[in-house]
């Protein structure tokens, strides 16, 4: 919405409340029959949106993922996240903090592509570090109440589990929360994506809008019209890059930060 202010556009930020892919894509499918100038898209699963963003650009409507993205599809770009490197960042910094010896367990939502990309990093990360295990994959389904109960849950059976890696946002506060809750701060170590739930989202889709803008008033004066160039007008992927906060450097990161 900041990026369509300063571009004197209009924008509309719809879809539903919640993880819920199939709202999602009919959310999706109702945005196209309307014919806009371009949508700005954080697909929930890849598969089910391939078919669906080709048919928009075929009708001439240009799709930007943004945080999450369907490669297979004719998208026009990608801008996020390279997950698979955030994903070994992760299990490299778990290390660090059990010494590069333990047990660790995964919060994600199996089936996110975004989410499956930093469970890939994780698990490719773990050839150089033989004496970390990941034991547990777990599924909180975007609910912090589901990761504070599966976290609860890991510690009161007692199961060997020495940190905790969780892939989206609402993972970390769950598993911190569930930690509190039993009085033992200091039993686990916690790596966490997003330091607030929906931020991971902030940079790609503002950027997304203003190359959706490009896009339309064609920008890039190379060929006539987009959807007729012969090659592609803009990168495919922008990286928008990953930040390690932690003791050391969070009251910086605060202050630096725009409040919301």
């Amino acid at each position: 919405m900041d990026s369509a202010k300063s571009l004197g556009v209009k924008g509309e930020l719809i879809g539903p409340t919640e993880y819920s892919p199939n709202a999602e894509l009919v959310t999706f499918r109702q945005v196209v029959e309307e014919q806009p100038t371009g949508i700005c898209l954080s697909a929930a699963r890849p598969e089910i949106f391939q078919e669906e963003i080709d048919a928009a650009v075929a009708q001439g409507i240009p799709v930007i993922c943004v945080d999450a993205d369907v490669p297979g599809s004719k998208r026009v770009m990608y801008i996020g996240t390279d997950n698979i490197k955030a994903g070994r960042e992760s299990l490299k910094q778990m290390a660090a903090l059990l010494q590069n010896h333990g047990s660790v367990a995964v919060i994600t939502i199996p089936g996110q592509r975004n989410l499956d990309d930093r469970v890939a990093g994780v698990a490719d990360a773990l050839t150089n570090f033989p004496d970390i295990k990941l034991t547990k994959i777990l599924d909180d389904k975007g609910d912090v109440k589901t990761a504070f109960d599966q976290v609860s849950e890991l510690i009161q059976k007692k199961d060997k589990i020495d940190g905790i890696i969780c892939l989206e946002a609402t993972g970390g506060s769950g598993a911190a929360e569930a930690l509190q809750h039993l009085s033992m701060p200091d039993k686990l170590q916690i790596v966490a994506f997003d330091w607030r739930s929906g931020d991971a989202g902030l940079d790609s889709s503002y950027h997304g809008l203003k190359f959706l803008d490009d896009l339309h008033r064609n920008a890039v004066h190379r060929f006539k019209d987009w959807r007729t160039a012969m090659v592609a007008l803009m990168p495919t992927f922008v990286d928008t890059g990953t930040v390690l906060v932690d003791k050391s450097n969070l009251k910086l990161y605060r202050e630096a930060s725009q409040k919301p």
